[in-house]
């Protein structure tokens, strides 16, 4: 296995071999031409290789620890596929990491293909779906999750150098997408990461539990840390906790970000070789700025030739859920900030100003999360909170109460209420999106 030191130093072309380009751009020109070969890229340490065959994208790898995420990608399989246990996974990590050169031609047909270009564990893929360990259509699954995962970083770079190498071999090919779905996905997850930071700057990093100080219990009662996760913190990555808990890892980021604020856990770097990955940029990197110009000149093409430019969308299928959101608060004010901050076509926003009839307009609308103000006529937002939960319709739906008054009292009347979280007024837009997104599925 490639260690980090190895990593883009002795392995990469000779400098006069090599091109250079951003991310996006390089993929699309091989993609437009329907090329098929192997498509080397190297940028801050890292290798990636990916698998063009007629213009589609069939895998995506990286050099950095390749059997550790094929290995964690079948363990997240083994819930539905009982015969992928811990000891045949290692069996087949074995069996392909550290394939000779003989082996690797007999199995693969690469011929006279330069080894760094070998990827052993899409050979590995293609060997379970041969043998029957996986059907096809579980081979193509397996794919792709761990293409989007390696490629993920790629498009957080500006630029890179790269060089192309025409053939594949005689594996099959199991999987194939085009690249602009691909980047799509990239890309929303890409503002989902920036929504957590500065403090998550790496899908790597590395939260630990610790426990609580007396301080912090007495003046933040609320923030129990959940007996499952007080137990696994303790130096597992977000990457790797999504696959011991089975969930997506920027789930398991959100969820823990109030604990991490309060710094009732803390975050530790990426360890090597993980840490010579790309951090999550702070601005949109070039290839992504570069993506969406494409998508809106590919909509002017089509309204200039009398096509709907919305039937683009059912070439990039949405990623995200539309979630609806139910504000309640007696000023205007609020409200339309809070509309114009949650402005996303991911969110439909109902507005209700009346608390008396607030509990009618929730029950029509549904909505899977509520942000209520507390200081409210008539009624106000604990009591309104109270009667919303005994509505068993409502009994998970996240309550979030927005409130100009931040006193330790405050707190425990929204907790004691039923209220999920609680939210200060005045509050930025960067704090409302990740308060939504901190609780939504």
């Amino acid at each position: 296995m490639m260690n980090a030191n190895e990593v883009g130093k002795d392995k990469q072309a000779p400098s006069e071999d090599l091109a250079t380009g951003i991310p996006f751009d390089v993929l699309k020109g091989f993609c437009d031409r329907k090329t098929t070969g192997l498509l080397q890229l190297f940028g801050n340490q890292v290798i990636w290789i990916v698998r063009i065959e007629g213009g589609k994208i069939t895998f995506a790898t990286n050099s950095i620890e390749k059997f550790d995420r094929l290995i964690c990608h079948m363990r997240m399989m083994s819930h539905q596929i009982p015969r992928l246990t811990k000891e045949f996974r290692a069996q087949v990590c074995m069996k392909f990491e550290d394939t000779t050169e003989s082996i690797s031609e007999d199995m693969t047909g690469y011929g006279n293909i330069d080894p760094s270009l070998r990827t052993n564990d899409y050979t590995a893929i293609c060997w379970l779906v041969k043998q029957q360990y996986l059907t096809y259509v579980q081979g193509a699954l397996l794919l792709e999750s761990i293409s989007k995962e390696a490629i993920e970083p790629l498009f957080w770079l500006d630029n890179i150098t790269y060089r192309f190498h025409p053939g594949l071999g005689n594996e099959p090919t199991i999987y194939a997408t085009e690249l602009m779905p691909l980047a799509m996905f990239c890309q929303q997850r890409l503002r989902l990461w920036q929504l957590l930071a500065p403090q998550i700057w790496s899908p790597y990093q590395r939260p630990y539990f610790f426990g609580q100080t007396e301080k912090q219990k007495q003046i933040l009662p609320e923030l129990q840390l959940h007996q499952r996760f007080r137990t696994i913190l303790k130096g597992f990555s977000f990457r790797h906790l999504a696959i011991l808990l089975n969930r997506d890892e920027l789930k398991i980021a959100g969820s823990l970000m109030p604990y991490i604020c309060e710094e009732v856990v803390i975050l530790r770097d990426p360890q090597p070789p993980f840490d010579v990955l790309p951090k999550v940029p702070e601005a949109l990197p070039t290839s992504f700025a570069r993506l969406t110009n494409q998508v809106i000149s590919q909509q002017v093409d089509m309204m200039a030739q009398g096509e709907d430019p919305t039937l683009l969308q059912t070439e990039i299928p949405a990623q995200t859920k539309n979630y609806t959101i139910a504000c309640v608060d007696d000023s205007p004010t609020v409200l339309n900030e809070i509309s114009r901050f949650l402005s996303e076509d991911s969110f439909k926003i109902v507005a209700i100003r009346d608390p008396l009839k607030a509990l009618l307009q929730i029950l029509k609308a549904k909505p899977d999360l509520i942000l209520m103000d507390v200081t409210m006529p008539k009624i106000n937002g604990y009591e309104l909170c109270r009667l919303i939960r005994k509505n068993p319709k409502f009994k998970s739906t996240p309550i979030i109460m927005v409130t100009g008054n931040t006193g330790i009292i405050d707190r425990a009347k929204a907790k004691l209420s039923g209220s999920t979280d609680y939210m200060t007024k005045p509050f930025t837009q960067e704090g409302l999106l990740k308060m939504v997104f901190r609780h939504l599925d």
